[in-house]
């Protein structure tokens, strides 16, 4: 959080700022129990400092970058799929930008990139399933217990939208 706070601030006292901001999401994750936020949190907060770069300051990562952030994003949609939403806003900002800058070779190498670290770690976690035997339960206990976890019906939707406006 810090080097995300340096991008934006670049000042001195960025430092502890970002530790008044820190310190209580640490205590409050870290602190209450072994929740499966805490594992994808790691790969989030990376990827957002990657995405912080390649959007704001506009800097061109390396592959390996790239690669890194599909990795992440597999792992992250693995330990709780629901979380992934910070992929699919960045990436839709990456199409977007690019293709309003007519960038479009940028665009395939990101694209590229990005999609195959996704590929490697999701083959990975697939072969790992198939040779224990338990990729049935993987399936069952990540994905579509997950989903069932964090759906709702549409009365508790509207109910959550009428609270949040």
């Amino acid at each position: 959080m810090y080097k995300i706070a340096k991008i934006f601030v670049d000042n001195d006292y960025v430092f502890i700022c970002s530790l008044f901001f820190l310190a209580p999401i640490m205590i409050v994750t870290f602190g209450y129990g072994n929740y499966s936020e805490e594992y994808a949190l790691t790969f989030i907060i990376i990827a957002l400092y990657l995405f912080t770069k390649l959007v704001y300051l506009n800097i061109d990562l390396s592959k390996t970058k790239y690669f890194l952030i599909g990795c992440f994003g597999a792992l992250t949609f693995f330990i709780r799929p629901n979380m992934v939403m910070l992929w699919v806003v960045y990436c839709i900002a990456l199409v977007v930008i690019n293709i309003h800058l007519r960038n479009f070779k940028k665009l395939y190498k990101q694209a590229f990139y990005i999609f195959w670290g996704g590929a490697f770690i999701t083959l990975l976690i697939f072969l790992y399933g198939v040779f224990t035997g338990s990729l049935w339960q993987m399936i069952n206990s990540s994905i579509i217990l997950n989903i069932s976890y964090a759906g709702s019906s549409i009365s508790e939707k509207n109910s959550n939208h009428e609270i949040f406006f």
